[in-house]
């Protein structure tokens, strides 16, 4: 088990009761994404030094139950046109708006958690599902914001 250098302690679960990332802190990213985690599991120390995240492949295991949990519009793989995760119709990127999706998320190795996800999302005109807008570039842009809230309390990976 990993030490704190500083204070020597034994590595444990914890948990930030809020923890905020926004595709805007990071460099290079063109949208606003926003992820805010309540509360976040990572693993510390008592002195609040070392802070790891809770455990290895955490953001990856993350990732796509964000994808299976958050109802979303996607391109087929060959396709440009967005179309409607419950019943296929074409949906347009330029009604995109900012929507706010809630999400509980409960991974194998963690307490469970609460995410806000605020991102650009539609609404499907046929059946009235309310989705995001998820082509390449927002799927880079909810990554970044991922990384943004675990770089924002400096977590180690």
């Amino acid at each position: 088990m990993k030490r704190c250098k500083q204070c020597g302690d034994e590595l444990t679960a914890r948990q930030f009761q809020r923890l905020r990332g926004s595709s805007k802190d990071r460099k290079g990213v063109r949208h606003d994404v926003e992820v805010v985690f309540t509360p976040m599991p990572y693993l510390g120390c008592s002195c609040g030094v070392e802070r790891r995240v809770a455990y290895a492949d955490f953001l990856p295991d993350l990732r796509p139950m964000i994808n299976e949990l958050v109802p979303h519009a996607e391109a087929p793989r060959f396709g440009k046109t967005l179309r409607c995760g419950s019943c296929d119709e074409a949906v347009t990127r330029e009604s995109a708006t900012a929507r706010t999706f809630d999400v509980d998320l409960a991974l194998e190795r963690t307490i469970p958690f609460h995410m806000k996800l605020t991102a650009p999302g539609l609404t499907c005109p046929k059946c009235g599902r309310e989705q995001l807008a998820l082509d390449d570039r927002l799927d880079l842009d909810l990554s970044e914001a991922l990384i943004a809230a675990v770089d924002s309390e400096r977590i180690k990976s």
